[in-house]
């Protein structure tokens, strides 16, 4: 594959996608991110093409900057997308939890022992 932009476009394209990803993150907007993905996906072959071909260690070398600039900010998004996924996670446990409690009526016995009444029907008695 022979790419026909130059290696900069490419690398200022990418820098352009990987802010796009880290806003989208930040503000908790996940329906862009398979577009996001599948952009970076593609530039990062035609990085790969450059770096492949004849004058892959001299862009290596010229480049090196730009190149860490791009780990960096790939690191961060990489970060960013690990708490995202912790949190939602975390979200749907809670869900999960405040959707089942109402199952589990609690009371203690007369020891002051916890009695669980789990789907059964509980009545209230008044003791003067």
């Amino acid at each position: 594959m022979r790419p026909n932009e130059s290696f900069e476009d490419v690398v200022r394209r990418l820098v352009d996608v990987l802010k796009q990803e880290r806003a989208h993150l930040l503000s908790s907007d996940f329906s862009a991110l398979p577009k996001i993905s599948a952009a970076k996906e593609h530039d990062l072959s035609l990085l790969e093409a450059h770096l492949s071909g004849p004058n892959g260690d001299n862009i290596l070398s010229v480049h090196a900057s730009n190149i860490k600039a791009l780990k960096k900010l790939a690191s961060e998004n990489e970060t960013l997308l690990q708490s995202a996924r912790i949190g939602v996670k975390s979200a749907q446990e809670r869900l999960t939890h405040l959707n089942n409690i109402d199952r589990v009526v609690g009371t203690y016995t007369e020891n002051g022992g916890q009695l669980r009444l789990e789907d059964s029907a509980t009545t209230c008695k008044k003791i003067a």
